[in-house]
């Protein structure tokens, strides 16, 4: 019988400590929740700031009812234009009269309800909300800035994609969960999703034992993100592993028992096999065709590394790239992924010099200025075919805080005749001022904008309007993840005529390449910033 207990002790421990572990975890993920909430907020209030300070430095110091002429209007216009998130911007007169919006003058001027003016004696910009706009009954917020002569300037985010922004309507919090964005002053909720009290307003109460409420209060700013979900949500899928799990653990632990573990060695870390495989030559590269989706020509392919674990298997890069950056192996690995590259690539341009080839850069290769002149050293070497090569950034790095040395890297690169791709583009925030200074060549389009017709409204809008912003940005559109003749030919009536996806091919071992090529290849390229784009 010692055998049998020592078998089942272990099974319990783990039944108790998986109640605390799975209530634990699912707090570390509604933190990581509030956290990416607050980043976005705090994104949000920024750009509407800064906004709000252009406006009133530049027009409402120096205008009056008398002197609006059509400038001014365009001005408006230009800002709501630049950026989706915000629909309307309008200026208030001392006596609380909205006479100016990007929509035009305001004949007559209407008179604003005092909920929906800020405080005069307050200078800094002040959140009213929630508000409801007058024709299509939808709810939002509006940013407000006091004017020296008592009068305001007011910026409208807009509804259609707030809640999109804040990354609400991807949440799964379970039937009666919920996460708000809550005034200070009054509890009033300004944004939110799930379960939210039919009053919109968050009352303070007794901690309920039986749920789990996280708050995270924005800093500088009178907004606190709330988020609530049932305990018995969370434990619900505790409960329903352990129903199935529990007899097979309690197997396993009888198999290892009865015949020890000599038949199962410790793994080694993945940050101490990194080296080894590199020593080994255990990572490989594989290529997914990039195609002219008119003519159905491969002109290019994306370089995606994988690695052929000695104990694992084959491994994707999301399993190790993370441990790479992490540890800043991912120096040493990304030399290596280039310079395979490049070694495949000059084999690929004998039959087929137009070809381009892709990489995927980390920002670890970029934000050190040793590690960025690694790359360049490369292109220098191999000067012949740096103009077939694209590097491909992340749109997410270029907001990061430590990105100062991000556009002097990409721009030495760019000298070098190589090009940059915007790579999972939609996904970030970089504005189109900021993607203008950077001067990137490609733009792609992550493929959670590409679907069969169930993408919604406000998404659909965010496509079209990255479209819109490539065209004039006058750099070249490439769309990800296009797996079905319906969105190919979605893309192309919207005037993208690149694509990649498993339409074509999966990513393929070098040798499967060549022969793709054979069948799907002609002698085009991909239009650089010094081609016409399409129309």
């Amino acid at each position: 019988m010692g055998i049998f207990s020592v078998a089942l002790l272990p099974q319990f421990l783990l039944f108790f400590l998986g109640y605390f572990h799975t209530i634990f975890n699912e707090k570390q993920n509604l933190r990581t929740v509030l956290e990416l909430g607050d980043r976005q907020m705090s994104s949000l209030m920024r750009a509407a700031e800064i906004t709000l300070e252009d406006v009133k430095s530049h027009l409402t110091n120096d205008l009056d009812e008398t002197s609006i002429n059509e400038s001014h209007v365009r001005r408006l216009q230009k800002i709501v234009y630049e950026d989706p998130r915000f629909r309307e911007i309008g200026i208030v007169n001392q006596d609380g009269y909205l006479y100016l919006t990007n929509l035009g003058v305001i004949e007559p001027p209407v008179l604003l309800s005092e909920s929906n003016r800020s405080d005069p004696l307050r200078e800094e910009m002040q959140i009213i909300g929630p508000v409801t706009t007058t024709v299509m009954q939808e709810q939002s917020v509006i940013f407000a800035l006091p004017t020296e002569d008592q009068g305001e300037v007011n910026l409208l985010v807009n509804p259609v994609i707030l809640n999109y922004w804040l990354g609400l309507n991807s949440l799964n919090l379970g039937p009666d969960g919920y996460i708000a964005y809550v005034l200070d002053s009054d509890q009033e909720i300004i944004a939110g999703t799930g379960l939210l009290p039919r009053n919109g307003v968050l009352s303070s109460q007794t901690p309920d034992r039986s749920r789990i409420q996280l708050e995270r209060r924005l800093e500088a700013s009178d907004i606190t993100i709330v988020v609530d979900v049932s305990k018995a949500w969370v434990l619900g899928k505790w409960i329903d592993f352990w129903k199935f799990g529990i007899p097979l653990s309690i197997a396993s632990s009888l198999l290892i028992a009865l015949f020890g573990s000599r038949f199962f060695p410790p793994q080694k870390s993945l940050e101490g096999d990194i080296p080894r495989a590199l020593f080994n030559d255990e990572f490989r590269l594989h290529y997914q065709p990039v195609v002219d989706m008119e003519t159905g020509s491969c002109i290019g392919c994306e370089a995606l590394i994988r690695w052929q674990h000695t104990d694992r298997g084959l491994l994707f890069p999301g399993v190790f790239i993370p441990v790479a950056e992490e540890t800043k192996l991912i120096v040493k690995l990304g030399d290596w992924i280039i310079q395979k590259a490049i070694e495949d690539l000059y084999e690929l341009l004998i039959e087929h010099p137009y070809l381009y080839l892709s990489i995927n850069l980390s920002p670890i290769q970029l934000v050190s200025g040793n590690d960025s002149r690694r790359i360049v050293n490369h292109l220098k070497k191999y000067h012949q075919i740096s103009k077939n090569l694209i590097f491909e950034i992340t749109e997410n790095i270029l907001i990061e805080d430590n990105q100062t040395n991000i556009p002097k890297a990409l721009l030495d690169i760019q000298d070098q005749g190589a090009k940059i791709a915007l790579d999972d583009f939609g996904t970030g925030h970089s504005g189109i001022s900021y993607l203008s200074k950077l001067k990137v060549d490609y733009l792609k389009i992550d493929r959670r904008f590409i679907t069969d017709g169930e993408l919604p409204v406000h998404a659909t809008s965010l496509l079209e309007g990255m479209i819109d912003l490539g065209r004039r940005l006058q750099v070249t559109l490439v769309a990800e993840g296009v797996e079905t003749e319906f969105q190919k030919q979605g893309l192309l009536k919207k005037g993208v005529r690149y694509g990649q996806g498993y339409l074509w091919a999966k990513p393929m071992p070098i040798e499967e390449f060549h022969q793709f090529l054979a069948t799907h290849s002609q002698e085009v390229q991909l239009p650089s910033q010094d081609m016409k784009l399409l129309p």
